[in-house]
């Protein structure tokens, strides 16, 4: 296609993806140049035929090759006429078919045929004694037209004869049972897939792709003869099932692939690439010129920081950490490892980078490491280390995989036993879950970086854990928090110390040798120093000779002695204002009934779902014996229920003088002093009275209150004070006509 420029009279030029639209006379206005316009046109119209008919000759040779191939591996079958008796149909006679031999699957070892009733659907066969030939034709034979169907790809427009017909079995495809592939646009039928597939997952086959547009895993590259088939993932690759080409599936039997990219790699042809290069290089050198190294473009490489390493990161989210071989090398970072921006995606690394002639370091043979559990090769890049760390471990100086590496699928499994190892030692579930705001409420405010048990096993099984070294770091992060959360040498203290050596010496000093210590190492070990300390202070203080006599720390002998039991009396115990019943009960009865709650005022255990347990002094009542609503009381008010005994005013938590103006609520049964309230009583009101808490105001939502406040009331559980709820007592009717507000007619408070 040509484009003109400072043509005044060539206005409009039709351009179609497909082909050129001929040139019309209203395309161009200017008459001189109408002759040259269509000249140009003419030139390029045959300029595109010349292409297509170019791409059409390499497309068909490329399709020759593909059937050779296939048909070397089919042992010379396809396009053969064939007779087959199958004994599966018009059962148990059987019928005798005649077809042509398609396709053959690798992977099936079957043979796909295409019979020649039109009514009968393809179907993968096993060749037989059954199967009989029709023809003489021999594998060294030139494939006919129909029999490269299947391998043409990128052939022009007016190539495509077979359009609609399924490039399995060359056969027209007809109704909506069928899958079209979104890449080559090319139409199968479903019993013609490799492996078949039903007519039913044609209907719903919106975005699939053939086998032979689907990238191999191994290689990303397409394979045209076969395709590339869903292959069993292998229990060591961290990827899940590998779609393989045929020329991947026996590196992967043979175990030559990366189990953390999943990509192959062979030593063979590397050596023969790298070979080829300096041979390349040293041609060009002895012929005077300059080769530059063969680099891949820069936005097929992937930029991996420095100071991006397993072993050289912190915990501490927004901290920096170092960890300390034994050998004294320590590395410090800034990253945190649970960040999944800190790792390279190995599915997302340009497949240009795996190439055997690729010089970006750490994704071909060049630099690999052999996984010490499963004994598979790791590309550097894929293990997430740097140059120098992969020069440190095969030299042996690196302080982790030095000692040993695994690969990712393994760190993974190693990681989830650790956990688990962890979790056994735990007899007191200290670790177990993480800390809730109810279980200590001031635990965020001493422990800014929690951790538990149980995200550390969330962490383990879904791979977060690159490296087993960061479970130990966890774990004393864990600990660490323990101990500075609980006083020293308490319960709690003392069970997270003695986890923490147990854990050391029988976990992982089996299951994590190379684990160094990690950047809360030392803050543990300075916790249990101080607690020893402060241990060995109080045993100090309270030694005490008891050969001598006790003396008094101030006034020494100089203290009289006073026998303190005569001084005392017996406190008063006030009366109880509810009716107590004593029950006497014979030993037998006392056996069998004495544990049992009993209720203060009747002493009967019946009717316990009524029961009500009081706050401050724990006995029992049943909720008729003291009136109480037990209905209408929710978790909160049952929890916080106080008997008549121990009524307090909720407002100031004591109890009034005058016990006469504590008011209950009718719903949670709470005390309230008359006078505290907001309107204010005098006297106890007729009727229903409602606090503040058990108010659910139907009109507004209890969105009128920014705040519910102890001392606000209701005669209405569905009213709220400012909508009215109040209303109908004389005393405060009269403050209510000087609060109603004349717009919305809502009342006021007094501090609004």
């Amino acid at each position: 296609e040509f484009l003109f420029f400072g043509q005044s009279g060539v206005n409009n030029i039709k351009r179609s993806a497909a082909t050129i639209k001929p040139l019309s006379s209203d395309d161009v206005k200017n008459e001189p140049v109408k002759k040259h316009v269509q000249t140009a046109f003419d030139e390029a119209v045959a300029e595109r035929k010349r292409t297509l008919d170019a791409r059409n000759v390499v497309a068909e040779d490329f399709a020759k090759k593909s059937f050779r191939i296939a048909n070397k591996v089919g042992r010379g079958y396809l396009g053969r006429k064939v007779e087959v008796f199958r004994d599966d149909i018009n059962y148990p006679i059987g019928v005798t078919l005649t077809g042509i031999v398609r396709q053959f699957s690798p992977s099936l070892k079957k043979w796909l045929i295409a019979y020649d009733d039109d009514g009968r659907d393809a179907s993968w066969i096993n060749f037989s004694p059954q199967v009989k030939f029709l023809d003489k034709r021999k594998i060294a034979d030139e494939p006919t037209s129909s029999d490269i169907v299947p391998f043409l790809f990128g052939v022009a427009d007016n190539k495509k004869a077979y359009a609609n017909h399924c490039m399995g079995c060359i056969k027209e495809v007809s109704g909506s049972a069928y899958f079209e592939c979104v890449t080559c646009h090319k139409k199968f039928h479903p019993c013609c897939l490799d492996p078949p597939m039903s007519k039913k997952d044609a209907l719903e086959s919106s975005g699939w792709k053939c086998d032979k547009c689907t990238e191999c895993h191994g290689c990303n590259r397409l394979d045209k003869v076969f395709g590339s088939i869903e292959f069993p993932a292998p229990k060591s690759l961290s990827t899940i099932d590998p779609i393989l080409c045929s020329a991947c599936i026996p590196k992967y039997e043979e175990e030559k692939y990366c189990p953390n990219c999943a990509h192959i790699w062979d030593e063979v042809r590397y050596k023969k690439t790298q070979n080829a290069i300096d041979r390349l290089r040293k041609s060009h050198v002895g012929a005077g010129k300059r080769l530059k190294a063969i680099e891949p473009p820069p936005s097929l490489c992937v930029k991996v920081d420095d100071d991006i390493s397993l072993s050289s990161k912190t915990f501490a989210s927004g901290t920096s950490g170092t960890i300390t071989s034994a050998s004294g090398a320590s590395f410090t970072s800034s990253i945190n490892p649970l960040a999944k921006e800190a790792y390279v995606d190995s599915s997302k690394v340009d497949p240009a980078l795996f190439r055997p002639d690729s010089s970006c370091w750490g994704y071909n043979e060049s630099a690999m490491l052999a996984c010490d559990s499963c004994n598979l090769w790791v590309h550097a890049g894929c293990a997430n280390l740097t140059e120098e760390e992969y020069e440190l471990t095969t030299s042996g100086d690196h302080p982790i995989y030095a000692k040993e590496f695994l690969c990712r699928a393994c760190c993974k499994r190693r990681s989830e036993l650790l956990v688990k190892s962890l979790q056994n030692e735990d007899t007191m579930g200290l670790f177990a879950m993480p800390v809730t705001e109810e279980m200590a409420p001031t635990y965020r405010d001493v422990v800014k970086n929690p951790m538990d048990l149980h995200t550390m096993m969330r962490h383990a099984t879904e791979g977060v854990y690159f490296n087993y070294a960061w479970v130990r770091e966890s774990f004393e992060l864990m600990v660490h928090n323990a101990l500075i959360f609980n006083r020293p040498n308490s319960k709690f203290w003392n069970e997270s110390k003695r986890f923490y050596n147990v854990c050391m010496s029988k976990v992982f000093s089996k299951l994590a040798k190379a684990a160094p210590p990690g950047s809360n190492s030392d803050a543990v070990q300075g916790a249990f120093e101080l607690g020893q300390r402060q241990l060995d202070q109080e045993q100090a203080r309270v030694q005490q000779d008891k050969s001598s006599k006790k003396k008094d720390m101030i006034g020494g002998e100089a203290v009289e002695v006073v026998d303190v039991q005569k001084a005392l009396a017996s406190p008063i115990d006030p009366p109880s204002c509810v009716p107590c019943a004593e029950t006497r009960l014979t030993p037998i009865d006392a056996h069998y009934c004495a544990w049992m709650e009993s209720c203060f005022t009747c002493g009967s255990s019946g009717a316990a779902d009524t029961m009500l347990f009081c706050i401050d002094c724990g006995e029992a009542y049943h909720s008729f014996c003291v009136n109480a609503p037990i209905m209408s009381m929710n978790d909160i008010a049952l929890a916080s229920w106080r008997c008549p005994n121990c009524k307090i005013c909720e407002i100031t938590g004591g109890v009034p003088a005058d016990e006469t103006k504590l008011l209950y609520c009718e719903m949670c049964d709470r005390g309230f002093t008359l006078d505290l309230l907001d309107p204010p009583l005098r006297s106890v009101p007729p009727g229903l009275w409602i606090c503040g808490r058990c108010v659910d105001c139907k009109q507004c939502g209890n969105t009128s209150e920014k705040r519910i406040s102890l001392k606000h009331w209701s005669r209405d559980p569905q009213l709220c004070y400012r909508c009215g709820g109040c209303k109908g007592i004389a005393a405060v009717d009269s403050l209510l006509k000087e609060r109603c507000c004349p717009i919305c007619s809502k009342y006021y408070r007094k501090n609004d």
